[in-house]
C-alpha cells in the first residue's frame, strides 16, 4: 500500500455522455487509485453547457457520480434551477469562456490537477476547447481530452506548453475512443524503428452502424435513429455523415503518428460522405459478397514528403480486414516497414470506452512519462 496519498484536483469541462461515464468510473475505483498508486482523487469543478458548480475546496467522486445520474435522468442541472447537496459551491449560469478559463485559473495546483475535457468537437479550429487545454498548462494542470479538434489544429504546440511546465497533454479518446492507438504507435511500434508507410481504417463509429443497420434492411433513417438512441449519433449527424468526422481523426493521426512533412492540413484532406447512400446500393453490394464502409486513410511516397489523405466510401471484399466489422465496430490498419499489417479493431463503441481513454490518460499523466 502507498504510505501518503497524493490529491488530484480534477477540472471537468463539458459534462455530457462522456464525462458522465467518467465520473462513474473515477466513484468506481477511487479506492483502488489511492490504495495502489497514492492518488487521492477530488473534484474541484464540473461545467457544463447550462451551468457550472466550483468547490471552495474540492469533493468526492461519489457526489460527482450522483450529479452524473441526477443530469442523465433530467432531475438536476448544473444551474441554479437544482438544489445543491453540498456546502461550498458556486453555481454559474451558462459560463462563457472566459468564466471557464477563471474556474481553471482558480484550481491549487499545490498538489497536482488535471482537465479532463470532452465538449463538442469543432472541426475548424479546434475552440474553445484549445483555450481551455493552453489555459490548463500554463497553470501547471496535466490535460487530458476526448477532443480531435485540438489535436488536429495545434498538437505540436499544446505538447511544446505542456513540456515546457513540466505537466502533460494525452488525448487517447480522439480517436478509436479508448483504444489506446497512440500510446501503442509510441511505446511498442517507434522503439523498435518501425516506420508507418500508411494506414487505412474505419473511424467512425455512426456510420458503421448506419451501414450495418441498412444492411439489415433499415431505412438510412431508421438506422440513424437507432445510432442516436443508444448515444452513438450526435443529435446533428452532419459531421459523421460528410465524412468530415472522419476526416477530422485521420489527420489527427497523421498528427500523432508524425506520417508526412509537413503534416497533411484538414482541408487537403478528399473526403466523400455518405449522404447519398441509398438502400438499394447496400442491398446490391451485399448480394455481391461485398459491404459499404466509410474508409478514411493516409499514407506517404517511398521518398516522403506530405502525407496524401482520403475519406470515402469502399465496397470491401471478404479477404480485407475491415470487412469483418459489423455494427458500431471500428478498426485500424497500420502499414509499416518491419512489420505484417497490424489491425486493430474495437467490437461496438460505447461512451464508456471513451471515458476508459480520459481514465487511462489521467492515471499515466500521473505516473513518470518514462512509464507505458
Amino acid at each position: 500500500l502507498v504510505a501518503m496519498a497524493e490529491e488530484l484536483s480534477l477540472v471537468l469541462v463539458g459534462f455530457g455522455s462522456v464525462n458522465r461515464a467518467f465520473c462513474r468510473l473515477l466513484a468506481r475505483d477511487a479506492q483502488c487509485l489511492e490504495q495502489g498508486l497514492g492518488l487521492h482523487i477530488r473534484i474541484r469543478a464540473i461545467v457544463a453547457r447550462h451551468g457550472a458548480w466550483e468547490a471552495d475546496t474540492t469533493f468526492p467522486p461519489e457526489v460527482a457520480a450522483k450529479l452524473a445520474d441526477s443530469v442523465a435522468s433530467g432531475l438536476a442541472r448544473l444551474d441554479d434551477s437544482s438544489s445543491v447537496p453540498i456546502e461550498g459551491i458556486t453555481v454559474f449560469v451558462t459560463p462563457t469562456a472566459e468564466t471557464i478559463q477563471q474556474i481553471i485559473r482558480r484550481t491549487p495546483v499545490t498538489g497536482k490537477g488535471c482537465l479532463v475535457e470532452a465538449i463538442d468537437v469543432d472541426y475548424d479550429a479546434g475552440e474553445p476547447a484549445t483555450t481551455f487545454i493552453s489555459e490548463a498548462l500554463t497553470h501547471g494542470m496535466h490535460a487530458v481530452s476526448a477532443n480531435k479538434g485540438p489535436v488536429v489544429h495545434h498538437r505540436a504546440r499544446l505538447l511544446a506548453d505542456a513540456k515546457t511546465k513540466g505537466v502533460r497533454y494525452l488525448h487517447e479518446s480522439a480517436v478509436m475512443d479508448g483504444v489506446p492507438i497512440f500510446s501503442s504507435w509510441a511505446a511498442g511500434f517507434q522503439p523498435g524503428g518501425a516506420r508507418l508507410l500508411r494506414f487505412r481504417g474505419v473511424l467512425n463509429s455512426t456510420t458503421s452502424l448506419i451501414l450495418s443497420g441498412m444492411e439489415k434492411g433499415q431505412t438510412m433513417s431508421e438506422a440513424l435513429s437507432e445510432a442516436q438512441k443508444l448515444g452513438i449519433a450526435e443529435a446533428d449527424p452532419k459531421g459523421d455523415l460528410s465524412g468530415m468526422d472522419a476526416a477530422v481523426k485521420v489527420v489527427a493521426l497523421c498528427a500523432a503518428f508524425q506520417l508526412g512533412e509537413p503534416v497533411v492540413q484538414l482541408k487537403e484532406v478528399t473526403v466523400s460522405g455518405m449522404e447519398e447512400v441509398t438502400l438499394e446500393q447496400v442491398r446490391s453490394m451485399r448480394s455481391s459478397g461485398r459491404k459499404l464502409r466509410l474508409v478514411g486513410g493516409a499514407e506517404v511516397s517511398a521518398d516522403g514528403g506530405r502525407a496524401t489523405a482520403r475519406v470515402m466510401l469502399e465496397a470491401l471484399a471478404p479477404e480485407d480486414p475491415l470487412y469483418g466489422l459489423d455494427g458500431a465496430d471500428t478498426a485500424l490498419t497500420l502499414y509499416t516497414d518491419r512489420l505484417a499489417p497490424v489491425t486493430i479493431t474495437q467490437k461496438g463503441s460505447t461512451v464508456e470506452d471513451t471515458a476508459f481513454g480520459l481514465f487511462a490518460d489521467m492515471v499515466r499523466a500521473c505516473r513518470p512519462e518514462t512509464c507505458v
